[in-house]
């Protein structure tokens, strides 16, 4: 309750200044008849405080009835991160509506007509305001439907990453470079939740064309086995499921890791692969570059070539300009 203090003492504060305003104008004939509202005023006030107080108490009591502690399992923790703010949110806006209802009230506005017009008037509005309603309902059919929840990684549209929050509008994703997308409920067409069950860290592995692949498998089988035993995020061994792809200058082998939701980004680029191949002496191909050097008046039709053969250097060398040039 500390965050009331300083409300506590702007409100004291304003109706001091109220009082003391209502009494200078009781000395004023020609606007005296202004001092009237001073009472409206400080009962106004007094009503805003109030609303805030009910906001902070029901908060505290949301808290302690829906708060289990840590007896709860991830999933029921994260519903609970979920519909907590939502339900605080929706509590907070009835509120301040009585609020509003009292204000009025105070200051002899018959707040009755006045909502029987914003009905009529909410109908014209609501024609213009389908996104926003459109907003609201699919928000709750996402909560309803427990599409994703806070702290899921999913991708939605050109967002990707990890769900910060879901409120009655919008849906905030942080992604893995620290970017906040701010996604409107009714625009989330598609998702892709990484946090449901389990998720694969796939790595394709590139090797050397005179490489012995049944070597190779088996160090990768064993690297798995490794990483199953040392990270808690991995649920099974490592599957190699074989070669892939000829590249132009490599072989590339599919691997295949279930992990537990949201790491496979994390298990993926564990450099354990690496340091086996480093171990075993299995090489991981490097490009290679042919520089042809052309000379008129040799023999094969006016021009002959000299090839030669060059293989991207184990440190790197400065070169001006481009790495391979042509000579005519």
């Amino acid at each position: 309750m500390r965050v009331l203090v300083p409300t506590l003492r702007r409100t004291l504060e304003y109706i001091l200044y109220v009082i003391a305003t209502s009494l200078i104008l009781l000395q004023l004939e020609f606007i005296a008849e202004l001092a009237k509202y001073g009472p409206m005023i400080v009962q106004a006030l007094g009503i805003v405080f109030l609303a805030r107080v009910a906001v902070e108490i029901a908060d505290l009591l949301v808290d302690k009835t829906m708060v289990k502690g840590d007896e709860l399992s991830s999933l029921e923790r994260q519903r609970e991160q979920t519909l907590i703010p939502i339900i605080k949110n929706l509590i907070k806006y009835i509120l301040y509506f009585i609020a509003v209802v009292l204000v009025l009230g105070a200051i002899n506005v018959n707040p009755w007509p006045l909502l029987a017009g914003a009905g009529i008037v909410g109908v014209v509005v609501g024609l213009g305001a389908q996104p926003l309603i459109n907003d609201i309902l699919a928000g709750f059919f996402i909560l309803f439907e427990n599409l994703f929840l806070v702290d899921d990684f999913i991708e939605a549209g050109p967002a990707r990453g990890v769900v910060e929050g879901i409120q009655m509008r919008t849906t905030r994703i942080r992604d893995p470079d620290g970017q906040l997308h701010i996604l409107r409920n009714g625009e989330i067409r598609e998702v892709v939740n990484y946090s449901k069950g389990f998720t694969n860290a796939v790595v394709e592995v590139g090797v050397a064309y005179d490489s012995n692949l049944y070597h190779v498998y088996t160090v990768l089988e064993d690297a798995g086995k490794a990483l199953k035993e040392t990270n808690a995020s991995v649920l099974a061994p490592t599957v190699v499921e074989g070669l892939v792809r000829f590249g132009e200058s490599d072989l590339a082998i599919r691997t295949v890791t279930r992990v537990r939701p949201g790491a496979h980004g994390v298990v993926a680029r564990c450099k354990l692969i690496k340091d086996a191949f480093d171990k075993e002496g299995i090489e991981i191909p490097y490009a290679r570059r042919v520089l042809i050097i052309k000379k008129e008046g040799e023999p094969g039709g006016g021009r002959a070539s000299n090839r030669k053969f060059y293989t991207a250097p184990s440190e790197p060398i400065s070169l001006p300009y481009r790495y391979v040039s042509w000579i005519g």
